[in-house]
């Protein structure tokens, strides 16, 4: 036979109580529960170095986004630089034909 110390012998004997009287395994009544910490000086600390806001980056990280949409995202990013840049052209021979017009002969 396994020789048991007494605290060992009185652990197991109030384990086996509490089994009887609650029934559940999960957390013995005669276990001590954890205590909520001190918060009285936490507030005080956090204002010495002042509480800031989380910096916002200028544009959100595409770091895990769907390769094919990011793909297809490029392209139209690509195309659409093409598109302003004869809708500008298209602009400024407007603004010179409309400048020729005005301007005294």
């Amino acid at each position: 036979m396994v020789d048991i110390s007494c605290r060992a012998k009185r652990s197991l004997f109030l384990f086996r109580l509490c089994l009887r009287t609650c029934g559940s395994t999960a957390e013995p009544k005669w276990q001590s529960r954890r205590t909520t910490p001190p918060t009285t000086n936490v507030t005080r600390k956090a204002h010495r170095n002042g509480i800031k806001k989380p910096r916002s980056d200028r544009y959100e990280s595409l770091k895990g986004v769907d390769p094919k949409f990011l793909r297809n995202m490029r392209f139209a990013k690509k195309h659409n630089k093409k598109g302003l840049k004869k809708a500008m052209a298209a602009k400024a021979v407007a603004a010179k034909a409309v400048a020729a017009q005005a301007a005294p002969k």
